[in-house]
């Protein structure tokens, strides 16, 4: 049988933190963040930074895509028209 453990909650609370910091601080050497502040801000700002290049390359991929098929559904339809003859369709 096992012995039972008794915990104030103020002991219970430093376990707790003790815990939290622990673990923050191996996720901060995974994901890579510096441990100092400012560092850590500049890395974080440069990772915004990062988001918003990649936001807008998206945009302008959507847009390019956008305009594509746009101008290939125009050049299509101007081909049969040509091709048809533009009489037929405007009459005379």
């Amino acid at each position: 049988m096992q012995e039972q453990i008794t915990l104030t909650r103020a002991e219970l609370d430093g376990i707790v933190r003790e815990s939290v910091k622990a673990s923050v601080g191996e996720v901060r050497k995974l994901l890579g963040v510096p441990e100092d502040e400012d560092e850590a801000r500049k890395f974080v700002r440069a990772l915004h930074e990062a988001r918003d290049f990649v936001d807008a390359w998206n945009d302008a991929k959507s847009t390019a895509r956008r305009a594509f098929v746009k101008w290939t559904t125009v050049a299509l339809l101007t081909g049969m028209l040509a091709l048809l003859g533009w009489d037929k369709f405007v009459g005379k």
